[in-house]
């Protein structure tokens, strides 16, 4: 079988959900300026990037993502790339 990551790098200029912060990336520790590592800090919101929403999103007593299996994110699918401009319905995922 091959795989494909079909993840999006995160970084501070990635498109984010309306209404959710901005990815705020950054390196307040760094070797460069004397200290003894490099540390990231990352403000990101759940929706960020390639990700999955866990049944709790929606239903109060839910599975959290910590409880959903890794092997239901590896299987066939269909990656899609979408104009931005272009708004799309249920309707037409159906035509797929």
């Amino acid at each position: 079988m091959k795989i494909h990551d079909i993840s999006l790098t995160i970084s501070n200029d990635i498109v984010t959900w309306p209404g959710d912060p901005k990815v705020d990336i950054q390196l307040p520790i760094q070797i460069k300026k004397g200290d003894p590592c490099n540390v990231s800090r990352w403000q990101i919101g759940a929706h960020t990037g390639t990700h999955c929403d866990a049944p709790f999103h929606f239903l109060d007593d839910g599975k959290g993502i910590d409880e959903v299996l890794l092997d239901r994110f590896i299987g066939p699918c269909l990656v899609v790339e979408v104009d931005p401009k272009v708004n799309i319905e249920r309707e037409d995922m159906k035509k797929i």
